[in-house]
This record gives C-alpha cells, sequence and structure tokens, in this order.
C-alpha cells in the first residue's frame, strides 16, 4: 500500500509542489503543471494495472493501460488539466479498498473530489466494496461492524463539502442551506466555466436536445466528432458495466449518467470524451475482449487513427479537449 500513501501525500500537497517548482523554474507555473501532470500519469498507470491485475492476467492489465493512454483523448492525462490526478486518486481510492484499507480509501477519494467535483462519485463503489467485504459480518453481528470503514468513508463527501462550505462563505458560490438545488450546483457545477460557456447541470436528453438543434441547423465537425466518439464509448461503457466488478460498473453508470447531464448551451458534449476517459473499466472491458488478435490491433488502429486527428485538431486550436 505504500504507493497508495505516497500518491495520497502528493495529491494533498500538489498546489504546494506548483508553486514550489514553479518558482524553481523561475515563474514558470504552466512548466511546473505540466511536470506534475506526467508524474501523475505515470503513477497512475502504474496503480491502474495493480488494480486491474487484481482480477485478471498482466497481460490484461498491461493492455488496459494502453488502450487508456492510447484512447482518442489519452494525451489529456500529460496536459495541465485535472484528469491525471483525478483518476490518479479515483484508481487510488478504489485499489486500498480492494485492500481493506478504509480510511486510506476515504482520503484518496476526498483527494479525487477536491480534485474535481464529480470525483466523489468514487464514493458509491467504496460502499459498495465495503458491503460486500463485510456484509456477512454486519449481518452476524449487527451494522456496528461498519462504523469504523464508514468513518473513514466519510471523508470522501466531506472534503467536497468543507471546499464548498468554503467557498460559500467567500461568495464564490450561490449556496444556500436551505435550498438543496443549490447544494447539488454547487458540487457539480464549477461557476467559473458556468460564468464563461454557460455550463448547467440538466437531464441527459437536455443536452442530446441542443446538440440535435446545432446538427439541424449549423452542423460543424467538431461537435460530429465529439458525438460520435461519445457514442462509441458510452455503448463501451455499457457492454461493459454487465461484464465488470458489480463496484466498477456502479462508478462506471454515474460518472457516464452525471457526464451527459452537464449542458453547454452553445457548445454540446464540449469535452465530453476527455470526461468517458476517466471511466477506466471500459478500458478494463476492451483488453479482454484483446485477448483476440483481431479485436486487438482493429482497436489498436482505431485509436492511433482518432488520437492523431485529435491531437493534431488541439495542436491547431481546432478542438477543445
Amino acid at each position: 500500500m505504500g504507493i497508495v500513501r505516497a500518491t495520497l501525500h502528493f495529491t494533498l500537497s500538489i498546489p504546494l509542489l506548483t508553486g514550489l517548482l514553479g518558482r524553481m523554474f523561475g515563474g514558470e507555473y504552466l512548466l511546473a503543471a505540466w511536470l506534475i501532470a506526467h508524474v501523475c500519469c505515470v503513477t497512475m498507470l502504474a496503480l491502474l494495472y495493480r488494480l486491474v491485475a487484481l482480477d485478471d492476467d498482466e497481460a490484461t492489465a498491461q493492455r488496459t493501460t494502453l488502450f487508456l493512454i492510447g484512447s482518442p483523448l489519452g494525451f489529456s492525462f500529460l496536459l495541465p488539466y485535472t484528469e491525471s490526478l483525478l483518476l490518479l486518486s479515483i484508481v487510488a481510492a478504489l485499489y486500498a479498498a480492494r485492500r481493506g484499507r478504509w480510511w486510506l480509501a476515504g482520503a484518496a477519494g476526498g483527494a479525487a473530489a477536491l480534485t474535481k467535483q464529480p470525483g466523489v462519485v468514487v464514493l458509491l463503489p467504496l460502499l459498495w466494496e465495503l458491503w460486500q467485504q463485510h456484509r456477512d459480518a454486519a449481518r452476524s453481528h449487527g451494522l456496528r461492524v461498519l462504523s469504523g470503514p464508514l468513518a473513514g468513508l466519510a471523508l470522501t463527501p466531506l472534503a467536497l463539502l468543507g471546499w464548498i462550505v468554503y467557498r460559500a462563505t467567500l461568495g464564490d458560490v450561490a449556496f444556500l442551506w436551505y435550498r438543496p438545488d443549490t447544494l447539488i450546483s454547487a458540487l457539480l457545477v464549477t461557476p467559473s466555466y458556468a460564468n464563461v460557456w454557460g455550463e448547467t447541470f440538466s437531464w441527459p436528453w437536455v443536452n442530446f436536445g441542443y446538440a440535435l438543434d446545432q446538427l439541424r441547423q449549423r452542423p460543424y465537425f467538431y461537435l460530429l466528432l465529439n458525438v460520435l466518439v461519445m457514442l462509441i464509448m458510452l455503448a463501451l461503457t455499457l457492454a461493459a458495466a454487465v461484464r465488470v466488478r458489480r463496484s466498477y460498473a456502479i462508478y462506471s453508470l454515474t460518472l457516464a449518467a452525471l457526464n451527459l447531464s452537464i449542458v453547454y448551451p452553445l457548445w454540446p458534449y464540449m469535452g465530453i470524451i476527455r470526461r468517458f476517459t476517466i471511466i477506466f473499466p471500459l478500458f478494463f472491458q476492451l483488453a479482454r475482449w484483446a485477448r483476440s488478435p483481431v479485436v486487438l490491433w482493429l482497436t489498436l488502429g482505431c485509436n492511433a487513427l482518432l488520437w492523431a486527428l485529435i491531437a493534431s485538431m488541439y495542436v491547431r486550436n481546432a478542438f477543445v479537449p
């Protein structure tokens, strides 16, 4: 569990580390953020390999990491975005839970929630793992046997709630205790995104409606590409959900529903591929299917083409990940 402890320490100190490295690089804070993203990415892939190896062979674990980093937006894990740190924290939380280290799992889950609001969904698969490991003891001796592990997992929602309350006291978030809907909005919508892009949280079909309207009125390649790749990744997510471990299925379906419910009226499905890339179980299942050489080479070929296309568009400022 040493790698999980190191991950947690690195995650919790990342703002300080960014500032420290930025000053060491002569004020090049962007360069520091790039370096941190690379370190998080490498560590995340190593920990994901260990997580997959708990249920499958080493070859499948290797293919999972390969398909993830080689996915259409796998390069985003190497950019100064939150994705590498977010998935690192999520994988660390699940790995700690699988090993029965509930305080570590809760702390890593809290780090995921603080990295990006949707990271809090990791709490659901953590609770499922807890019940699966302790249900017999709970039936025999009562729910009190779960008090210690539940206290550890409580770190995940408390971390995000504490941050939201802190921001509300500064006036950055319109959060009112007597209106639960404002809490949901604060948990799921970043104020800066809402101000710049008009981001809201609504039902998945609302987002789809905006996309259809734009495809009918003024179709453009960026939207077509986003919708096409999103539908492929959604299909893979649904297919994986019925085959992978139940806690992974809960994580996948919850995050997929959340991704589809984040609405950008002016740019439907903006960033949707990047958000689906965090659903690692779809790559796990794809790696299982890729035991067949045909599936393996077909997957690698399609990923390489999409990776090259999207990466070239990103460099030319024609694609927003």
